[in-house]
């Protein structure tokens, strides 16, 4: 009987830090054991009000095929932190009823050209299909360049290509 007793009098230690990790274990299932609540939400999208504030008016210019005009129009659109050149060319091909599926504004850059500010807007090669009636390519062009001369001031020129291809100088 001694023995048992000194057993647990030199080993109280051991014992007592098994029973601490066994503890600190069953805390540690229990407070991560994942509790899921799920909730169903269904929003009606007709009802949703569009704040002034999350809208903002761009000024573009976009040719009309049955006036032969480049008409220049005021849009809302949703705000964004930055409103740039492929923002406004998207803008002008969705009210475009003559530009196609693949007809896509690929990128646009500025180059400063011994303090003139020049501003290159590279398109797909299908609007190449669209070259076949100068009347809408022309006045798609022109409203491209008059669109990023109007949000642009510091911009002198602006040349269209397509695929490498300056269309205007």
């Amino acid at each position: 009987m001694k023995n048992k007793s000194g057993f647990f009098k030199h080993n109280i230690l051991l014992i007592m830090l098994i029973l601490l990790t066994v503890y600190t274990g069953i805390l540690y299932y229990l407070d991560n054991q994942k509790k899921v609540d799920i909730i169903k939400v269904e929003v009606d999208k007709n009802k949703i009000v569009k704040d002034q504030n999350q809208t903002q008016e761009i000024n573009i210019f976009v040719y009309n095929p049955q006036t032969k005009t480049v008409d220049s129009k005021i849009l809302q659109v949703e705000k964004q932190r930055n409103f740039i050149e492929g923002d406004y060319i998207k803008e002008i091909f969705k009210l475009s009823p003559f530009i196609s599926k693949g007809m896509e504004f690929q990128s646009a850059y500025k180059i400063d050209d011994n303090g003139h500010k020049n501003e290159i807007i590279r398109l797909s090669s299908d609007f190449k299909k669209l070259r076949s009636n100068p009347e809408l390519f022309n006045g798609l062009v022109q409203s491209i360049v008059l669109t990023i001369k109007q949000n642009y001031k510091d911009i002198e020129k602006v040349d269209v290509q397509i695929d490498g291809e300056a269309i205007i100088q």
